[in-house]
């Protein structure tokens, strides 16, 4: 038998654009990186939003930072993905369904904001259409 998939995934299903990809990628690069400066820099700025997602704030500066600088560099990834092209792009998708798992998970576990989960879960299925489809 063959080792071919019985239905293709990548460009047999949805009518999307070839380009969609990237362009989520751009508006999630934006949104992760800004905000990950903002938890840096404006942390004022920065729990306003999160107690409208109704999270908790970070419990400490050092771990405010850190979630700020993972942020900006999750952002960087994403930036390089785009630069990189539409396969790429499909590619970080795929492989960022894993850590947005992570993320939803510990969300529903420690019980975040419905608003904040939402989101995030939302971001989670972009992932897997633009990365799987």
């Amino acid at each position: 038998g063959s080792l071919a998939p019985r239905v293709p995934l990548r460009g047999g299903f949805a009518p999307l654009p070839k380009d969609a990809g990237s362009k989520f990628l751009s508006l999630s690069a934006a949104f992760t990186t800004l905000f990950g400066i903002c938890v840096i820099a404006y942390p004022e700025c920065a729990f306003k939003y999160m107690l409208f997602l109704q999270s908790e704030p970070a419990s400490s500066d050092l771990v405010r930072e850190m979630m700020g600088c993972a942020m900006v560099a999750w952002g960087c990834a994403k930036v390089t993905a785009i630069r990189q092209g539409e396969q790429a792009c499909a590619a970080f998708c795929r492989l960022n369904t894993l850590p947005m798992t992570l993320l939803v998970g510990t969300m529903i576990k420690n019980r975040a904001g419905p608003f904040a989960t939402a989101a995030m879960s939302l971001f989670l299925a972009a992932c897997g259409v633009f990365g799987f489809l």
